[in-house]
């Protein structure tokens, strides 16, 4: 995916909670091989990062309180439109009023809550109203998807039926809050946040102050910015009094260092959603002495030391108690260092961002908009047998896009290329591609099937323990006059194919055809004119789908394969097709490598998808330059252990070839003598899989194994 992030202040996080909330979600999808273009104010940092997946733009927006961030994410959004990204992450409720940018170009845009600014109390009456009301208006209309990152701001928006998703801020459990520094011995209680009217500050300082410590001192680490009025009156609040100390911003080692140090936090905000400061100060493991708001206590719950808000009497009270009491602290930090931080795994946390991009780019595709359906995740790992942490690795793999280096390849360098430099120039492409005969380690690794045998019994008719399907792509007019060699063949063995064939790349035989079908075989269409382009866009896609659904409607015929593989199933929802049979199992060795990691075929949106699970011929003979069939007899009782589906892939443009038909024959010989296996038609299997599906049968559940 290709994310989009703006709304923050900018990135490296050098300050502010929603900057750090950017920081780890961008640089985990990027690690997870996501292109992140991330929008940073010149005044916030001038790192022009243009690394791992990460590139980092500077926008020159409008410095003031008001104009701010409005300026720099209109300028941001005028500039991501040049830019070919998937989806735009729009951080900030008041951002929500610019939504319509994005969605006027055609990119779907998820917007991330972090607070709602009609409570803060740097706005005026007016100003919090067109702050409420124009948000509010555009975040339901223009929001492909919406998070909030606390209860009470999913109550609120579930209040005014705005669907949204609740995904908590994260943080990581420090593990050496133990070590102390041991040249400073300060004494002190820590603040850490924004200076802002909201924060509460003022009436820390009154509690402070309220309490006469003398050898207790207060540190405050935050910036001013914006709020110079309010900084002032905490001046003046303090007097002058040394022992209460504004630091700034402090940053990574030395800020982590000031709250290893803190005899205790305090956090006491006015409001809040889902602090960064609180995540923090529990990871550290520090009683923390905190305001009780609904944003504090629905994350601490009884595990951090209250106060009445606002009421800097009650805060003086705790702030004594905690300072004269040892028993008080130490039984606070012993619940801290207990609390089950699981759900703030930002790991975790970044699992449902990536969740939520996936759905968004998902729906907003012209295909699945026009089915009248919506896909998620939930859905996959309800159809596909799979589950929740593989599922992203399923949906990356049945949709894929062309980027610049394939376009440049199939649109240039190969149609000017002979079809003997053709073959010599895909070596050279795949030479990175471990040779590994043993193609099943993989997969073998990452993925092991479990199955009852009341599933077992539901997978195939009549209790059958497994299933095996013989397909053929016939991708010249060679190979076409050659079916009736194969057909011959495949009688002796007494098992039926599927022919996917080109409607318009060479003239099609009739004769042929009803050779085809009078053996009882099927006949499917095996895209347009294999030229490599059929997915290189998708207005090409579109305009050449009514020429295959006439080719399909010609021939009766059920189900399709891409040529190459080359595979987008959202786009072949255009197609009026009972399945598709353009994904595999596991497979290195394609232009799009990958694969499903699921050998049984899936339902997706309108169709069944049938994936290959055993390696095409022309990876076995050319690739692997095997000379007999001992890899496919591997790879063959694997898959009859685990109780899947079988399903070939050969080209009669290659058996024609050497002793390649010989080896073929080999394979018929084997899969004709699996006992309890249910010898099918690929139109069979869908339909049967389609039965399933109506009924609800039970699905199937694997085990992933990292």
């Amino acid at each position: 995916m290709k994310i989009a992030f703006i709304g923050h202040k900018g990135y490296p996080s050098l300050y502010g909670g929603v900057e750090k909330v950017v920081e780890e979600i961008a640089n985990r999808m990027a690690e997870r091989g996501h292109q992140c273009y991330v929008y940073s104010r010149s005044h916030y940092t001038q790192d022009t990062i243009t690394r791992n997946n990460i590139t980092n733009i500077i926008i020159k927006g409008i410095k003031s309180r008001r104009l701010d961030t409005l300026s720099h994410t209109f300028l941001s959004l005028l500039d991501v439109i040049k830019r070919d990204v998937d989806v735009v992450a729009i951080h900030s409720f008041g951002n929500a009023i610019l939504n319509f940018i994005p969605k006027i170009f055609g990119i779907p845009v998820a917007l991330h809550l972090h607070g709602f600014e009609w409570g803060q109390t740097r706005f005026n009456f007016i100003e919090r109203k067109i702050l409420l009301r124009l948000p509010i208006m555009t975040l339901k209309k223009y929001s492909d998807a919406i998070t909030t990152v606390s209860i009470e701001q999913h109550k609120e928006l579930n209040r005014r039926r705005i669907k949204n998703i609740l995904i908590p801020n994260g943080v990581s459990r420090n593990n050496n809050h133990k070590e102390l520094k041991k040249a400073n011995h300060d004494i002190y209680f820590l603040y850490v946040g924004r200076i802002a009217y909201q924060k509460g500050i003022d009436t820390l300082i009154k509690a402070y102050i309220e309490c006469s410590f003398y050898d207790m001192k207060l540190k405050i680490v935050g910036g001013h910015e914006h709020a110079e009025k309010y900084y002032n009156h905490l001046l003046d609040l303090a007097n002058g009094n040394v022992n209460i100390e504004f630091l700034g911003y402090k940053y990574g080692e030395e800020l982590a260092e000031i709250y290893r140090n803190a005899f205790a936090i305090v956090i006491p905000s006015e409001s809040e959603e889902c602090p960064m400061v609180l995540l923090e100060s529990l990871s550290f493991n520090k009683c923390i002495i905190a305001s009780k708001i609904p944003g504090i206590y629905n994350i601490a719950e009884d595990n951090v030391i209250y106060f009445e808000n606002k009421n800097h009497f009650d805060l003086a009270d705790k702030l004594k108690s905690v300072y004269k009491n040892q028993i008080i602290r130490n039984e606070y930090e012993f619940r801290v260092s207990k609390l089950d931080m699981h759900q703030f795994d930002w790991d975790s946390i970044v699992d449902e961002y990536e969740k939520l991009y996936h759905h968004v780019i998902l729906n907003y595709h012209p295909a699945v908009k026009k089915q009248n359906v919506k896909l998620d995740l939930d859905y996959v790992q309800n159809n596909i047998p799979n589950n929740k942490h593989h599922s992203l690795q399923i949906l990356n793999d049945t949709v894929k896009a062309f980027d610049i280096k394939h376009k440049l390849y199939y649109k240039i360098i190969r149609p000017s290329l002979p079809s003997v430099y053709r073959k010599r120039f895909q070596q050279i492409y795949r030479s990175n591609v471990r040779k590994n005969t043993d193609l099943i380690d993989h997969i073998k690794r990452t993925v092991n099937y479990n199955l009852s045998n009341d599933q077992i019994s539901k997978l195939y008719p009549d209790n059958k323990k497994c299933a095996v399907i013989i397909t053929h792509d016939v991708d010249s007019l060679e190979g076409f006059k050659f079916i009736p060699k194969i057909l011959e063949l495949s009688e002796k063995f007494n098992i039926k194919s599927c022919w996917y064939i080109i409607p318009y790349k060479y003239p099609i035989d009739e004769g042929i055809i009803k050779l085809i079908k009078d053996y009882g075989d099927e006949i499917g269409i095996h895209g347009f004119n294999h030229d490599g382009k059929l997915f290189i866009d998708y207005k090409t896609f579109h305009n050449r789908a009514k020429f295959i659904n006439a080719a399909v409607k010609k021939y009766n015929a059920k189900g399709f394969r891409s040529p190459m593989v080359h595979r987008n199933l959202l786009w072949l929802q255009e197609l009026d097709i009972e399945y598709d049979a353009s994904c595999f199992d596991y497979d290195p060795f394609q232009p799009f490598p990958g694969g499903t990691y699921t050998i049984w075929p899936f339902k997706f949106l309108k169709f069944i998808e049938l994936p290959y699970t055993i390696p095409q011929d022309h990876t076995l003979f050319y690739e692997l330059r095997q000379t007999d069939i001992s890899i496919w007899k591997k790879k063959i009782d694997w898959i009859i252990k685990n109780n899947g589906m079988v399903l070939s892939i050969t080209h009669p443009d290659y058996l024609m070839e050497k002793n390649y038909l010989s080896l073929f024959e080999n394979l018929l010989d084997y899969v004709s003598s699996i006992e309890q296996s249910w010898k099918c038609l690929p139109c069979e299997m869908a339909e049967w899989w389609n039965k399933k599906e109506r009924q609800s049968a039970q699905k199937i559940e694997l085990t992933i194994h990292h």
